[in-house]
Parts: C-alpha cells; sequence; structure tokens
C-alpha cells in the first residue's frame, strides 16, 4: 500500500479534500501524524509521519517521515528508522523533554515477545541533534492486544516534566478492556504505572 497525504481548505467547508503529496510507499499498516514546532521560516511548522515499511521475513519498521511546509510542493523526506521488526502502528507525539530549542519526539509501538504475544514499548528521539538515532526507553506495558495511543498530559510532579498518558487494550478472558498507563517523567528513570480500567468491554482498537 502507499501512503497519501490528503488536506481539506477551511475558508470553505464545501470544498472537497484534495490528494496531496504521496507519503510513503509499502506500508503495512496505518500512519500517526502531528505538526512538531520545526519551521524554516518562523511559520508553517513541519508534518511529523511514523509509520510501518515493509512485512518481509524481518517484519516491518517503524519509519519517520517528514514534510517541510515552507515549501508546499516539496516531497515528504524519509528520516530515520525508529524501531526494527514493529507488530503494529506507532503513535508520536512531540514532548517537553530534553534540553533542546525543539522537545523530544515520542513514540510507543508493540513488539512481538518471546510467547508470540505483545509488548508495547516506548522510543524516544533527542530532537537536541537531529542526526542522533532513536532510543529504545521502556517497556511500557507486557502483553497487549494492540498499539498504544499516547499524549503528553498537564499533570507534572515537579512544574515541568509533563506526565506521559496512554490507553491501550488487554487481553481478558474472551475479550479485551482498554488500560490507562502513564509514565511520570519527574523521574525518567521510573517505570511505566497502570492506572484505573477504562472499560471492560473493548471490542477492538
Amino acid at each position: 500500500s502507499d501512503l497519501w497525504h490528503w488536506f481539506h481548505e477551511n475558508d470553505d467547508p464545501a470544498k472537497p479534500w484534495v490528494r496531496a503529496g504521496l507519503v510513503a510507499q509499502d506500508v503495512a499498516g496505518p500512519a500517526s501524524m502531528i505538526q512538531s514546532d520545526y519551521d524554516h521560516h518562523g511559520t508553517d511548522n513541519n508534518f511529523e509521519v511514523v509509520v510501518p515499511v515493509g512485512n518481509g521475513a524481518g517484519g516491518a519498521d517503524l519509519r519517520h517521515y517528514f514534510h517541510d511546509n515552507s515549501d508546499l510542493g516539496s516531497e515528504w523526506v524519509p528520516a530515520q528508522v525508529v524501531a526494527r521488526d514493529v507488530a503494529g502502528p506507532g503513535c508520536l507525539v512531540q514532548s517537553d523533554q530534553g534540553d533542546a530549542d525543539h522537545g523530544n519526539f515520542e513514540v510507543v509501538v508493540p513488539h512481538r515477545n518471546a510467547a508470540g504475544g505483545l509488548d508495547l514499548w516506548h522510543y524516544f528521539h533527542d530532537n537536541a541533534d537531529a542526526a542522533s538515532p532513536w532510543v529504545r526507553a521502556q517497556l511500557v506495558h507486557a502483553d497487549v492486544a494492540g498499539p498504544g495511543c499516547l499524549v503528553v498530559s498537564d499533570f507534572t510532579h515537579d512544574g515541568k516534566d509533563n506526565n506521559f498518558e496512554l490507553v491501550v487494550p488487554i487481553a481478558k478472558g474472551n475479550g479485551y478492556e482498554l488500560r490507562h498507563v502513564f509514565h511520570d517523567n519527574s523521574n525518567l528513570a521510573g517505570p511505566w504505572q497502570r492506572g484505573r480500567m477504562v472499560t471492560d468491554s473493548c471490542s477492538g482498537w
């Protein structure tokens, strides 16, 4: 499959959606897209996407792509591989972590574990150095049933490092429960913590 970018000009709600540029080819699942704080002329911040690409014997790679919105006619640019051999789509945010002018990129993505199940892992990119590799950080939750949805909340324990919050489906009997998991970013070495169950009747993701 090919991943395409579409847009809608909201000056006229009656206008149709328009197919713009090709983001990536040979994708193996859905993408996660944000608008980051990277810009080239003080406006028109970049679009950023992570999407699983390829699906050979080694599995798919989660790859980062970006678009320089100072030139709308430019092509999407393939950046670095976030993670190898992923087992589902990733979820991308830009956080307030890091010492750079641009906060880190953060991703959660499932990997197949030794027992054949799925574990959800956290990766980050230190945007102080665009050439630095993505880093696999901590296990978010073992034995999940699908990908997670990640945000940066306004919960903080030290006045500056806002928590990561996510929801992820967990197998329960013959069905699934949707579980809240969070990370207290005032202690980066601390583990991810299970919050409350959102619902015990989650039917998919």
